[in-house]
């Protein structure tokens, strides 16, 4: 009989050091998901994932891409809640599950019930459920960093990391130095803003151009203010790291001076050097962000820094008087600030007045959602109900942590939030208790720099941790994984290697700077002292700072870097009880895998399906296969039937497919019926769009214009649309489609159309009136004649025109919806002024000119608060109506009146 071996020392068994390896692989799960989501622009909110690029000369039609960001968000998501259930299943295996601050669980467990809570009840619930699972899973990674980061080398290696990417952020911005946006604008931009229907001289292309020209970096968030305040992170870290390295390589230079030959280059100094040159590189493009908060709170932070290591003995003897002087300050100021804007209605400035109104929006939807808030996600929506005339932003978040937790997840669950981001705070600024540790007033040296083993800390020796050489591998492969399958390059090679390739060898590059410091890399995290953990939690508290004026802490990138710095700066910290699970550890286990597979079952698995159809939407779009891409499109809003954007996008598709009557021959029964049924599938989805969410204006906007298409079908082909291309190039093509069929309404209507867009007015009224003898019965060809009359100086014509298209104008049930629906969006963006004019539009065209005047007077008020703002606070507003706006008021005032004319007695 084989003698059975006596059990080892605790911890030896293949069981625990299975659990060892699990929970390391949690640790780097986290690093590599923290280092990865900041190299993709994903947001904090969600839009239409279809993005429409150049028009391919060959081919005459759009480049359609993806944007894959939700499917990025859920996947992290779920991929950070594995990393916690192998933290659990690891301690399990293990023997027993050691939690320090077992407050922070509990919170997280609070906050996740009532989040969820709210997310159910939210209006757009795939918006609540995706928000719910992200900062969950957002809070749960700064758990288990608290855990994982006990051991002084996983915290060395986080910080390092943290100054690697920073340096690896600071290459990217030099390489955003040199590119051309003015011809990326010409090629990408301009073309996008036709295909959306806006053209020349609209407000929408004066604001995107404004911000495609702007020089400030972006990094790869797309928004100035999200990389700086990732900077505020990185940065200070970055400094603490190269004044830790400073240190070795002055104690370097000492101990081997009488050893070292002439010439002789010390490797700890040249390492040292690398690391201020990459923090100095670090603060340069965080200047070129041109993000004002941004940069305040990374100098108050690196400020601060400086002030704990030459106050460090003071401030341990008396850290709650240091701690409530600061919260007086913040409180004082904050005070002040409301004080000013309840006094002044506005702050000093454009921008924090801008603030402002962001703010008391929010404080509208918190007032009227206490207990449950709006749902993650659906700030925006809500947001618009209650936005000031002057307002000019449609934005999705109040640019203010506190305020949007508080509006999301109502009172109770954004408190807990809150609270868990002041005790975390709290926490860090407890001084580690260790053995050996200098006198007060002095820190201790970095374990590198120490003379005796009391210096190196009482954490235990780290299990399971890959040297720093696969740790840059694994991080850089992940890098790399991540870009490459959420980053839309289409199997462009030129673009993978600058967009993908490039980005994750910077990184690695950056990563091994950072760890180098003189000696081999697998003792570079030796060099990692105290000044870089003051520097990293000085980082930490001038974030969240930041985040009183923005949103970085909810967009997934930024947001994980903050939880994952915080939870290592916790898990350092000082007076923390630690408590154990034995006999339950096994149901802990148990019920953190369940929770991560109903995840990836419920919400997970419906975005990636979607996200996989899109994709294929996608690819037939480009390719011209209208069929192909309609029944993909509906299959992608099934699969997800919590998402109403999914609707919408197959509404949108499906009219899009959806051609006017035909131009020539085939005018007949079959293609009426034909483009009916196709605009009464679209509206089956706009309405299945307005159902899985009733307070999105941009549905009902939609369902509107689909209904009026259906109440007055063959008056399609004669929508005069801002034309996408060169005016010569689409009259000479309209010229020769004339020669073919010289008498048709549509093709006329068009070439009248070219004539007023280009602004020849005269020619545009004979060519209309040419087309509205071919077609006299058409009401939106007598309105065309009406308005090309009235531009051209023919009141009288352009009377008698309009008057004879309100007799012609639908009488269908269609007409009434088609008015419902927009005026429903308009109640839901009250201040949306061109809104308030295409609803103006369509009242007119049904012959109600009272309720149109009323739409139109409504948007001049509007339009009057953005210019006395502008005045106030200039320069004046891109939204304000422009120009031919303005003609085009005058001009629906005046068919108005004409309209009235039908209805008043005649004279005596």
């Amino acid at each position: 009989m084989r003698k059975v071996p006596p059990p080892g020392p605790a911890g030896t068994s293949v069981a625990a050091r299975t659990g060892g390896v699990l929970q390391a692989a949690a640790f780097v799960i986290l690093l590599g998901a923290a280092v990865s989501r900041c190299f993709l622009a994903e947001m904090p909110f969600r839009i239409s994932p279809l993005r429409f690029g150049q028009v391919a000369a060959e081919t005459g039609r759009p480049k359609v891409s993806v944007d894959r960001g939700e499917i990025a968000r859920a996947t992290f998501a779920a991929g950070i809640l594995v990393a916690a259930a192998c933290w659990l299943i690891g301690g399990a295996l293990r023997g027993r599950i050691a939690v320090r601050h077992a407050w922070l669980a509990v919170a997280i467990l609070v906050f996740a019930a009532l989040s969820l809570t709210s997310g159910l009840r939210a209006p757009e619930k795939r918006d609540g459920l995706l928000v719910w699972l992200e900062q969950v899973s957002l809070l749960g990674a700064g758990f288990v960093m608290v855990q994982c980061c006990r051991d002084r080398r996983r915290f060395a290696c986080t910080v390092t990391v943290l100054a690697g990417l920073g340096l690896a952020m600071g290459l990217w911005g030099l390489w955003q130095m040199g590119e051309d946006r003015a011809a990326a604008l010409e090629a990408y931009g301009r073309q996008g803003l036709l295909l959306s229907g806006e053209g020349p001289g609209t407000a929408e292309q004066e604001v995107f151009e404004a911000r495609f020209r702007d020089p400030a970096l972006l990094g790869f968030f797309g928004l100035a203010n999200l990389f700086a305040s990732l900077l505020v992170i990185l940065l200070p870290a970055a400094v603490g790291l190269a004044g830790d390295k400073l240190r070795l390589a002055v104690r370097s230079l000492r101990e081997n001076r009488p050893n070292r030959r002439k010439g002789e280059l010390d490797l700890p100094t040249l390492a040292a050097v690398l690391a201020v040159c990459g923090a100095l590189l670090i603060a340069v493009i965080l200047l070129l962000t041109r993000s004002r908060g941004g940069v305040a709170a990374a100098v108050l932070a690196i400020v601060a820094a400086a002030g704990v290591v030459r106050f460090r003995g003071w401030l341990v003897r008396h850290r709650r008087k240091a701690l409530l002087c600061i919260l007086c300050l913040l409180l004082a100021a904050a005070g002040a600030l409301i004080a000013s804007g309840v006094r002044n209605d506005h702050l000093p400035g454009k921008t924090m007045t801008f603030r402002w109104f962001y703010w008391t929006g929010a404080g509208q939807i918190v007032a009227d959602h206490p207990l449950l808030g709006v749902g993650g996600g659906n700030f925006g929506a809500a947001y618009l109900q209650r936005r000031r005339a002057e307002a000019e932003e449609a934005v999705k978040t109040p640019h203010n942590f506190v305020l949007h937790a508080l509006a999301q997840f109502g009172i109770p669950g954004g408190a807990v939030y809150v609270v868990v981001i002041g005790g975390v705070l709290l926490g860090i600024t407890r001084a580690r208790s260790t053995a050996g540790a200098a006198a007060p007033g002095r820190l201790p040296l970095p374990p590198a720099l120490a003379t005796s083993a009391a210096c190196q800390g009482s954490a235990p020796r780290l299990k399971g941790l890959p040297g720093a050489t696969w740790l840059i591998v694994l991080l850089a492969g992940m890098t790399f994984a991540a870009r490459a399958v959420f980053f839309d390059w289409m199997g462009d090679l030129h673009l993978l290697i600058l967009e993908v390739i490039l980005p994750v060898l910077a990184l690695a590059l950056s990563l091994v700077v950072a760890f180098w410091a003189g000696r081999k890399l697998s003792a570079g995290t030796d060099a990692v002292g105290p000044l870089a953990r003051v520097g990293l939690c000085c980082g930490l508290g001038g974030f969240v700072l930041h985040n009183l004026v923005t949103f970085s802490l909810w967009a997934p990138g930024p947001g994980l870097v903050f939880w994952v710095a915080a939870g290592a700066a916790l898990g350092q910290a000082g007076a923390a009880r630690e408590r154990t699970l034995s006999r339950l550890r096994w149901f802990a286990a148990a019920a953190g895998a369940a929770g991560v597979i109903a995840v990836i079952v419920l919400v997970w698995r419906p975005i990636c399906r979607k996200a996989y159809l899109t994709g294929q939407l996608a690819r037939s779009l480009s390719a011209g296969n209208a069929g192909s891409a309609i029944g993909l499109a509906e299959q992608a809003a099934g699969a997800d039937p919590l998402d109403a954007q999914a609707a919408a996008d197959a509404a949108r598709v499906i009219v899009s497919t959806v051609p006017p009557f035909p131009a020539a021959g085939g005018r007949g029964p079959a293609g009426d019926f034909r483009v009916v049924a196709d605009l009464q599938r679209a509206w089956r989805w706009a309405d299945e769009a307005v159902h899985r969410n009733p307070v999105h204006g941009n549905s009902h906007r939609l369902a509107g214009g689909i209904a009026w298409d259906l109440a007055a079908p063959r008056q399609r082909r004669y929508r005069w649309d801002r034309p996408a291309g060169q005016p010569d190039q689409l009259e000479k093509r309209c010229l020769e489609e004339l020669s073919q069929d010289p008498k048709n309404p549509a093709l006329l209507s068009r070439f009248a159309s070219l004539a007023q867009f280009r602004g020849d007015y005269p020619e545009a009224f004979r060519r209309c009136e040419i087309a509205a003898g071919e077609d006299p019965d058409s009401a939106a060809l007598q309105t065309h004649l009406g308005n090309t009359a009235w531009l051209a100086k023919r009141p009288d014509r352009a009377r008698a025109a309009w008057q004879a298209a309100a007799r012609l104008a639908p009488e269908s049930p269609f007409a009434d919806q088609a008015a419902s629906c927009t005026h429903r969006a308009v109640l839901l963006d009250p201040m949306n002024l061109r809104l308030r004019v295409g609803l103006a539009r369509m009242l007119l065209a049904m012959g109600r000119p009272g309720p149109a005047l009323a739409q139109l007077r409504a948007a001049e008020e509007i339009n009057s608060a953005l210019l006395a703002f502008g005045r106030r606070f200039p320069p004046p507003s891109a939204l304000r109506f422009g120009p031919e706006e303005r003609l085009e008021l005058d001009l629906l005032r005046a068919r108005a009146a004409a309209i009235k004319e039908l209805s008043s007695p005649g004279p005596d």
